[in-house]
């Protein structure tokens, strides 16, 4: 046994020595692309298990597993190509939500098989991407300014006019109040699609800029104008400050610091403080850079985004606004990136019709409250107050997870709204993955429950063998915890 265990510690030195030199000392590298027919402004969303999904204008909705193979496509017509620019989001069942520019919202399941349509009843183009209450319930906007409200089996809730929208998508607080911008306007609304409160001033919004909920329940959002709002949870101004000299048309994201970030018509990225004082700007390089890319925030603190201009780069940029790295492509991003568990960094471009997969620094996403477009991975547009074990500390977040910090206890393969995507490497459960947690899997090496060495916290992907699976699972996850969504 001893000889099994130091071969074992042998292996995972080896596994984390790899493992840190292509994520952490050469962050930038290409991993994999994936061609499709179209442009790819979709933002991708990631499921629990890693898999990509995202639309292109080439008609096709794609499923592509995190080694960049093609896992299934969804096409909505053979007759013509329905362009999707809608990005995904995934509910906590793993059903996959999308628009389509024909008016039709879709629900598929994980697999790829269709579950149900909302077909085109209202009139308008869905360019918006929905969000997922606590309930399940999923909202969506059309171009002909309505907000949608659909129960999960695909029946009608309620829908209400709110303006004119084009890619501007709902948020919702941890109370259930939905926010939506649009051409001039934010509204906020009841969980029954009454209008709580709506502020219009022909500016707010643009159309495009998302709104994005604080910490503190702080809604901010960009505008035409270049001005960066700030509401409070009853529509009143906090602050206003104009920022930028032309138009903010990408959704704010926060960091763990409270410090918000937008992207600029300009091509510049703006860093502010909470109170909406500049931080620091950077500029990117290129023939008249644009930013419609969101930033989304890592764990490693950089902010990434894309430039649409003919330097086709996506930049990775420190908390002072310096430049980290930067990966060019064709040109032409408009795609907000995800980050995945293991930092892998997805976006599409607009010029070659490629999915990119490049490696980073960073281990996820950053802390909450909002750190990438539409909040998390799963593009659930939800902000969310859980306790760090899974349980309800605001009623609003489901406890399906019944785990620790960890997720220690919670069913294998099950996706949680509070606990998402995480394998259960803390054995021991101190709160991190360490080398105690592999001398306890060590000595439980090669065991199945039959046998007297046996230990079923050691079997991290619940197949009812302590194996090789187990100890990479644990490598993966070394020196940190679970990444949990609050």
């Amino acid at each position: 046994m001893k000889n099994l265990i130091f071969t074992t510690l042998a292996l995972l030195v080896f596994l984390l020595f790899s493992m840190v030199y292509v994520q952490g000392t050469n962050p930038g590298l290409l991993k994999w692309t994936y061609s499709t027919g179209g442009k790819i402004y979709s933002s991708p969303a990631i499921g629990s298990d890693g898999t990509i999904y995202f639309g292109s204008y080439d008609g096709k909705f794609y499923a592509i597993k995190s080694d960049g193979t093609l896992k299934w496509t969804y096409t909505e017509s053979s007759m013509s190509a329905i362009p999707i620019s809608s990005s995904p989001a995934i509910g906590s069942d793993g059903t996959i939500y999308f628009g389509t520019e024909a008016g039709n919202f879709y629900a598929l399941n994980s697999d790829g098989s269709f579950k149900w349509v909302f077909p085109y009843t209202m009139g308008g183009k869905i360019y918006s991407s929905p969000a997922i209450g606590s309930d399940g319930t999923i909202y969506f906007g059309t171009d002909a300014g309505n907000l949608h409200a659909v129960n999960p089996d695909g029946s009608f809730k309620w829908v209400t006019k709110v303006g004119g929208m084009r890619y501007a998508s709902p948020a919702i607080y941890n109370d259930g109040t939905i926010y939506i911008s649009g051409n001039g306007f934010l509204s906020a609304l009841n969980p029954n699609g009454d209008v709580k409160w709506s502020y219009k001033d022909g500016n707010v919004g643009g159309n495009d800029s998302s709104p994005t909920i604080g910490g503190d329940g702080t809604i901010y959002v960009g505008s035409y104008s270049g001005i960066l709002y700030a509401f409070n949870s009853n529509g009143n101004i906090k602050w206003n400050w104009m920022i930028a000299s032309s138009s903010i048309l990408t959704s704010p994201t926060i960091g763990s610091d409270g410090k918000i970030y937008v992207g600029s018509t300009t091509g510049k990225l703006y860093a502010c403080n909470p109170n909406g004082i500049i931080n620091c700007t950077y500029q990117p390089t290129g023939t008249m850079p644009m930013i419609f890319s969101s930033p989304a925030i890592g764990s490693d603190g950089l902010i990434y985004f894309g430039s649409f201009s003919d330097d086709g780069k996506l930049y990775a940029i420190n908390p002072d606004c310096t430049l980290n790295w930067t990966y060019k492509t064709a040109g032409l991003i408009a795609s907000s990136p995800a980050i995945g568990s293991d930092g892998t960094i997805y976006f599409g471009d607009m010029y070659n019709y490629k999915l990119y997969a490049l490696t980073s620094s960073s281990h996820g996403l950053a802390k909450p409250p909002w750190p990438m477009f539409h909040h998390d991975e799963r593009h659930t547009g939800l902000y969310r107050l859980c306790n760090l074990d899974g349980t309800k500390f605001d009623g609003f977040c489901n406890t399906v997870c019944g785990a620790s910090a960890n997720c220690t206890g919670a069913k294998p393969g099950e996706a949680d709204i509070c606990c998402v995507g995480c394998y259960y490497t803390d054995i021991n459960g101190d709160g991190v993955t360490s080398l105690i947690d592999l001398v306890i899997l060590a000595n439980a090496y090669g065991s199945k429950p039959s046998d007297s060495e046996w230990n079923p916290k050691a079997d991290i992907n619940k197949d009812g063998k302590v194996n090789l699976q187990d100890l990479v699972l644990l490598a993966l996850k070394y020196g940190r915890a679970c990444n949990i969504i609050l």
